[in-house]
């Protein structure tokens, strides 16, 4: 694996990501009272002249005091400290693909592309770069690690609230070997009372919002963001349809709208408090409305699947599938295709299958993988046939 190092002195080298934040800043301390060689390392998403305000302002992660927090902790702490700049590669790969992503119809998972996608490749280059074999985060998540088989296994962790295992289920199980969570399996409580332990408190950048997301979904300035990154040309109105191909309405763009949502416009129809959003179409710029008992779905396509734990693809997987973070997890089975793709039967409905939402596959508590949702069958319409397992 590449950066893994061999020679003395090098196997208890570990960079640690820190944002500012408690869960990062008590991850390196634990880390260095455990005797590694830690290196703290934070990644900078700034400067975004581009991004307005209320992304900024709305996200823990982008907090502009983070690196500040971050480099005090260091000095703090007596470790060595380090700035990656990911603004560029933020804009990029995090914002400009959630433009196109909302423009599609889709609601793409923000943490999850920007943790997977983005800020853990850039902690192991860094990690790479400082000749550290190990690369470490404050995610509370369970990493276990087999001795005599070098796999490992990624587990939630028991509070559902706090559990972030489900933004790792894209890595892969190479990544994963070299990735340590020192959080897994330590509640919240006894974080904050690590910290003031620590003499970190009053160096901790101020909390931000918790909420999945928070960055750049569901903030009042959204729609004024879409449309002031891009052209009208892409923003077309279109219809609104009831799932039986009536047209009931006219809307201004799919953008504006989020799949199990009450619409925001007149809907043509004797009892339209009844009706929520049941699917976004941005290639026919259709908004396509059904009564709310009848949102569920019991099957989607996903995307670009990896898996962690090896699995036979010629064979149908038997598991359960969790759609959001802390959701249920749902009974399913899983039918491979070629280049990441898979049909995933649920055995039951759910309202959480959104086309750009992660679903992550677990096994006996264990996450075997994940994938990105990215078709659903409308109510009514049979699926495409598969190949039994």
């Amino acid at each position: 694996m590449k950066g893994e190092a061999t020679e003395a002195g090098t196997a208890g080298k570990v960079v640690v990501g820190l944002s500012g934040g408690v869960a990062s800043a008590v991850a390196l301390a634990l880390l260095k009272t455990q005797g590694y060689q830690v290196q703290g390392v934070h990644l900078d998403l700034f400067p975004r002249p581009r991004v307005p305000a209320f992304v900024a302002e709305g996200c823990a992660c982008l907090r502009i005091t983070g690196r500040a927090a971050a480099e005090e902790i260091c000095r703090r702490l007596g470790v060595p400290f380090h700035v990656v700049p990911l603004g560029d590669a933020f804009e990029e790969r995090v914002v400009d693909a959630f433009v196109h992503s909302r423009l599609q119809g889709e609601e793409p998972a923000v943490c999850f592309r920007c943790d997977a996608g983005l800020r853990l490749q850039a902690l192991f280059m860094a990690a790479d770069q400082l000749g550290a074999p190990l690369a470490a985060t404050g995610h509370f998540a369970v990493i276990r690690k087999d001795a005599s088989s070098e796999q490992v296994h990624l587990h939630p962790v028991s509070d559902s609230e706090t559990d972030q295992s489900w933004n790792l289920s894209g890595l892969s199980q190479m990544e994963l070997r070299r990735m340590l969570t020192p959080l897994g399996g330590v509640p919240l409580e006894m974080v904050l009372k690590l910290a003031r332990e620590f003499d970190l408190e009053s160096c901790l950048a101020k909390p931000g919002p918790t909420r999945v997301g928070a960055c750049l979904m569901g903030g009042s300035g959204e729609v004024e963001f879409l449309k002031e990154r891009t052209p009208a040309a892409l923003r077309p109105g279109g219809t609104v349809k009831t799932a039986d191909g009536h047209t009931v309405g006219e809307h201004e763009g799919v953008y504006r709208h989020y799949v199990g949502q009450r619409p925001a416009i007149q809907l043509m129809l004797q009892d339209p408090e009844a009706y929520r959003v049941a699917s976004l179409d941005g290639f026919l710029s259709e908004v396509v409305v059904d009564r709310k008992e009848n949102l569920g779905r019991s099957w989607f396509a996903g995307k670009g699947t990896r898996w962690i734990q090896p699995v036979d693809r010629l064979r149908s997987l038997s598991c359960t599938v969790r759609i959001t973070p802390g959701g249920a997890e749902i009974p399913c089975i899983v039918r491979h295709f070629v280049e990441g793709a898979v049909h995933v039967e649920l055995q039951g409905k759910s309202v959480d299958v959104i086309p750009g939402q992660p679903a992550a596959f677990l096994s006996a508590g264990e996450i075997l993988g994940g994938t990105i949702i990215e078709r659903v069958v409308p109510q009514g319409e049979e699926r495409p046939p598969v190949p039994k397992g």
